[in-house]
């Protein structure tokens, strides 16, 4: 149970100051200093509870954690602290909610070696999970959070005197037992910086702006997924899948269970010749899959489902404007044609002409209906498209970019590439971050070896941080 305190004592509830204090405890794994990063955040500003000021208690946590964990690389958290350990007593979503926010950062196989859940299993649950995680409305409103983190975490044993202590106001003192183990080695830094040094080559290097990620050489050789896709066909090699994760280093490798162990090791042995090519450092994981007898059901169909397919197969090799229509829809009482957005009427009658010959043929008394696309926007994104996988390496591969995923929308005549990072806009080097990655992204769409596919088109690129926040 979480304790009850005076309210009028202090204006921050007393259970928000206990989250924040566990928030820091998972993060650091050492009481002392989650009881520092605690007084830290929550003597910023006044507090008044409401879900998005909490949430900035968050921001800035994290924001003060990773400043001084870059100061204490002895720092090591224990994974079977208290907070870990009473995981198991909730349910495998609860879980996931749990370590999405509070160890975000964690890549698969952690998540899972803490959950004891295989990597496949992980990866199920984050398909449920990340839709709350992502939507703060629907996660700053879901009980389940809230009852998770009381069932898991309401018996942490807290220094109450320590904690109440806290009151908002900028006339209460940092423990100074505290503020010296973690400003000491940051002051010396800023003292070094101040007193002395000298402006030598390796200064003017380490200060020159990045050029960005050189995504124009990973266009010529290829993403790693795409070249070992390639050597093992060319070895005749095709029953597999891969996949690939760049933040963490693993490529899983699904085979089929039933080919022999002889050509899974050639496989692996192609598999890791490319990696050294490329001077990559990828863990190799083989997982195997069934391959599934299906039932020679062609005796099974009816006249009806016959008939159907059929109509289906000469719908769909119908012309629209010299090349096949872009998709047909087949329902239980009508078809659906889809077609440009500018389409005739002589072009609209054509085509429910050839369409009624086809219903007349199969006795079909679906109604006809027509859903209209923008031509230019499917044409546009499917060229655009091949980008995709080149950014995402090429972003993926730095971790200081803390990259989730790109995205791309034409509106308007203009192609908008969307990048989603984790950066935190309040620390200061998310804005040199946000600027490399504007800068080698930009230089790979405007580069010639893309002209064809890009075909110069008017485009806006946009670099989103942790919470939505516009970096650039």
């Amino acid at each position: 149970m979480f304790f009850q305190k005076d309210k009028k004592k202090a204006s921050i509830p007393w259970q928000t100051k206990k989250e924040v204090y566990l928030i820091a405890y998972f993060l650091t794994g050492n009481k002392e200093k989650a009881y520092f990063l605690t007084e830290k955040v929550l003597l910023k500003k006044k507090f008044t509870y409401q879900q998005k000021q909490f949430e900035d208690y968050v921001k800035n946590l994290y924001k003060l954690w990773r400043k001084f964990e870059e100061h204490d690389k002895k720092t090591g958290k224990d994974d079977n602290h208290f907070l870990l350990l009473n995981l198991p007593k909730l349910s495998e979503e609860e879980q996931m909610i749990i370590l999405l926010r509070y160890g975000k950062n964690f890549p698969i196989d952690k998540i899972a070696k803490i959950l004891h859940m295989s990597v496949r299993k992980v990866r199920t649950c984050l398909i449920t999970t990340l839709s709350i995680w992502r939507d703060s409305k629907r996660f700053s409103s879901l009980e389940t959070y809230r009852e998770a983190f009381q069932k898991c975490w309401g018996q942490v044993e807290v220094d109450e005197l320590k904690l109440s202590s806290i009151e908002d106001g900028s006339n209460h003192k940092t423990s100074k037992g505290n503020r010296k183990k973690w400003i000491a080695v940051p002051f010396f830094i800023s003292f070094i910086f101040i007193t002395g040094g000298t402006v030598d080559a390796a200064l003017i290097k380490k200060t020159k702006v990045s050029a960005g990620p050189d995504i124009i050489k990973l266009f010529k050789e290829g993403t790693i997924e795409s070249e070992i896709n390639k050597k093992l066909e060319k070895q005749g090699f095709y029953n597999f899948y891969l996949s690939v994760y760049h933040e963490e280093k693993v490529i899983y490798m699904y085979l089929d269970k039933k080919r022999n162990t002889n050509e899974n090791k050639k496989m692996l042995a192609i598999v890791n010749t490319v990696l050294k090519e490329r001077k990559a450092e990828y863990n190799v994981v083989l997982d195997y899959f069934d391959t599934v007898e299906t039932e020679d059901t062609d005796s099974k169909i009816t006249e009806k489902e016959e008939n159907e397919h059929q109509m289906m197969e000469e719908a769909s090799d119908l012309r629209v404007r010299q090349v096949s229509i872009f998709s047909v829809d087949m329902e239980e009482e009508k078809w659906t044609l889809w077609v440009p957005n500018d389409f005739s009427g002589k072009e609209k009658v054509d085509l429910l002409e050839k369409m009624e010959q086809i219903q007349k043929k199969y006795k079909d008394k679906r109604k006809i209906s027509f859903h209209y696309y923008n031509e230019k926007k499917i044409e546009s994104e499917a060229r655009w498209s091949q980008l995709l996988p080149y950014i995402t390496e090429a972003l993926e591969l730095n971790e200081n970019y803390h990259f989730r995923n790109v995205e791309l929308r034409y509106k308007h005549g203009v192609m908008e590439v969307a990048i989603y990072t984790d950066l935190l806009k309040e620390n200061k080097k998310s804005k040199e971050t946000a600027q490399e990655m504007e800068r080698g992204v930009r230089k790979f769409i405007e580069s010639k070896e893309l002209a064809d596919i890009t075909k110069q088109d008017k485009y806006q690129l946009k670099i989103t941080g942790a919470g939505g926040d516009k970096l650039r």
